[in-house]
């Protein structure tokens, strides 16, 4: 479990609910004199939502490997450990991660009045109510009373019908519970010379698909789902270039294929009319180039990279604009405002990086996915792997190009094409490989 600030809220949400519901019932029965078969059913509902508040707060929780380097150790009624991660540890209970912080720590002070103070690279800072942490830990005297509720209570009783009932908001309402595992960038580096870049993104989960209220959503982006990444990547930091893929077709690889660039130049501009059989010569190539395994992202380990731990329709939030990415800005989306139609691609990496590090998740050339093509997200794989099962003459492409208006280019948007066709009109490109 970590200590989250929603969980203090939703524990004091759970206590108001509890408390309005002995009120009505108390009330019902001393002033209108309703009989107990009413009574029951007004117990029973506030007790299941007090039982799915508090599933909602134990699925906002999670635990985190600790530190090795610490930053601080302290004592306040124990041995406390706070890790530059942001993870802290009392005692001998397990580490547990910090709420509020995003960016790694850089301070951390225990103050007189019960409170530690931690502050991050990014600037924020965040205090954190000892007590709070102290009690989740297991230092609260009720902590073998929440043991029992959760092992004895919750589990067997509540937790199936919290996660369906969470699953069921998830498609309706954009996401407000968080993610309860979101990864993190760690080292960039190549393995050649000629090799795409790439950055190390460590296991975590993503909401794959969009909710019922998105604007311009398609059906093919539900049921959404909650999936977890099991596994680290090393996913490409830019699009694949064209001197990228020509040094693949100089040293014997891609099938001899040197596709054409329309005339917008090659270089560090995204690879165009590439076919999802040309992918998989490029990635191939690369396998055994540096005896590496690599290949093409899964669907959902593609959302997972673009959304950069984000659940809006863009990383970049409600809307986007062509300040931030290259699509069609002739139209806007969900208010935002309109902006330039480029009419071509743009170098790789000519806009701002999502919060995991990579470029041009949004628009620019469309991005090639291992997956078959498949009419709604029922079946998806619940660890990150690829979909192979559906109509695999076609496979799936994200992100959007540069020609299209910006709802098409939406993190949870869906688009298939045959494995051979080599789109023309607008432009076809695949994120960068992992292993």
């Amino acid at each position: 479990m970590i200590v989250r600030n929603a969980v203090r809220r939703l524990r004091s949400l759970i206590a108001a609910v509890i408390r309005i519901g002995i009120g009505i019932g108390i009330g019902i029965r001393t002033v209108a004199r309703v009989s107990v078969r009413l009574l029951v059913p007004l117990a029973g509902v506030a007790g299941l939502a007090a039982a799915v508040l508090y599933g909602l707060a134990l699925l906002a929780m999670e635990e985190f490997e600790h530190d090795p380097q610490p930053l601080l150790a302290g004592a306040t009624d124990g041995l406390w450990v706070v890790g530059t991660n942001g993870t802290v540890q009392a005692g001998d209970q397990p580490p547990l991660r910090l709420a509020g912080h995003e960016a790694p720590l850089t301070l951390a002070v225990f103050t007189e009045d019960g409170c530690l103070l931690t502050g991050a690279a990014d600037g924020s800072i965040r205090w954190q109510d000892t007590r709070i942490i102290a009690g989740v830990l297991g230092f609260s005297p009720f902590s073998g009373l929440a043991d029992i509720v959760r092992d004895y209570i919750w589990q067997p009783w509540f937790a199936a019908a919290a996660r369906q009932a969470l699953d069921l908001t998830a498609q309706v309402l954009p996401l407000w519970v968080p993610v309860t595992r979101r990864g993190r960038r760690g080292r960039v580096f190549r393995d050649c010379p000629e090799c795409p870049e790439l950055i190390e993104l460590s296991a975590g989960q993503v909401w794959q698909g969009s909710p019922w209220t998105e604007t311009n959503r398609y059906s093919d982006e539900g049921p959404r789902r909650l999936v977890t990444i099991d596994h680290d990547l090393a996913v490409g930091k830019y699009e694949v270039t064209f001197a990228e893929w020509d040094a693949c077709v100089a040293q014997g690889g891609c099938g001899g294929y040197r596709p054409e660039d329309k005339g917008w130049g090659r270089g560090r501009r995204p690879v165009i009319n590439v076919s999802w059989t040309d992918a998989q010569g490029y990635v191939q190539w690369l396998s055994r180039k540096t005896g590496q395994t690599y290949r093409l992202l899964s669907e959902s380990e593609w959302e997972y990279a673009a959304r950069g731990g984000t659940t809006t329709p863009f990383w970049t939030g409600g809307t986007i604009t062509t300040d931030q990415a290259s699509f069609n800005g002739t139209d806007g989306y969900n208010g935002g405002k309109k902006g330039v139609y480029r009419e071509k691609t743009v170098e790789v990496g000519s806009f701002r990086a999502n919060p995991f590090g990579l470029h041009d998740v949004h628009g620019n050339v469309w991005e090639w996915v291992e997956d078959c093509g498949n009419d709604s997200y029922n079946d998806v794989p619940g660890n990150g792997s690829a979909w192979t099962d559906g109509n695999c003459d076609s496979r799936v492409l994200r992100g959007g190009s540069w020609l299209y208006f910006p709802s098409f280019v939406r993190s949870a948007y869906r688009y298939r094409n045959g494995v051979v066709y080599r789109l023309n009109d607008s432009a076809s490109g695949l994120y960068g490989p992992f292993y």
